[in-house]
């Protein structure tokens, strides 16, 4: 939807979303045991681990896997119900946002907003496409895609196509590339490993590629 759900481009580019970066007219609240900044600018967010429609579509993914696509088709039926029945959730524009309410008031919807269910899931490799799909939708900017797309196997394949597209707008990321069989995991400090195996028993090694 543009800029409106970027808190500031100027300083933090259009990587910085509002879903998970607090705006600017939050910045001198004091309750931070709650959903605000405080004067040390501490953010005291709760952190969402696992939510139930993350739950859901691990469900689709294992039935997928297991043959049901009937009962996968259900559980991501069941995620895209709640947006497509709840229109006062969608995304907004124009509208007024308070901060000490944390919620936005009034605008219009920011988009044409299509939220239909699925009818049939014809084939298993239809199946894990929309679930795919849907987890990236339903879980934006929550930090699940990088593993979803190592669990997956098209981590390389994905980040890879991400960066080519990037290099002609971020000339800094012109000698990026995603390692396939490296990169999907960090290196271990070697400090860990000296202390593991101090006494010449090799029980930590390094991940491949370090």
């Amino acid at each position: 939807p543009g800029t409106a759900w970027i808190r500031n481009p100027t300083n933090d580019g259009n990587k910085s979303p509002i879903k998970n970066v607090y705006a600017s007219s939050q910045k001198n609240y004091t309750d931070v045991g709650s959903a605000y900044w405080g004067p040390t600018e501490l953010v005291a967010n709760n952190v969402n681990i696992i939510r139930f429609s993350d739950i859901l579509l691990w469900e689709a993914e294992c039935k997928a896997d297991a043959g049901d696509l009937v009962g996968a088709m259900a559980d991501v039926n069941k995620v895209r119900s709640r947006m497509k029945d709840h229109p006062e959730a969608w995304v907004k524009k124009g509208g007024t946002y308070t901060a000490g309410a944390a919620v936005f008031t009034g605008g219009t919807d920011a988009d044409t907003y299509n939220i239909g269910l699925y009818a049939s899931f014809p084939d298993k490799a239809f199946a894990t496409k929309a679930i795919q799909m849907e987890r990236r939708l339903e879980l934006a900017m929550e930090g699940h895609r990088f593993f979803d797309l190592v669990r997956w196997g098209i981590a390389a394949t994905t980040i890879n196509t991400f960066i080519q597209r990037e290099k002609s707008f971020r000339p800094l990321k012109k000698n990026a590339v995603f390692v396939a069989g490296k990169n999907e995991y960090m290196p271990i400090p070697q400090a860990e490993i000296d202390k593991m195996n101090s006494d010449g028993t090799g029980r930590l090694v390094q991940n491949p590629g370090y």
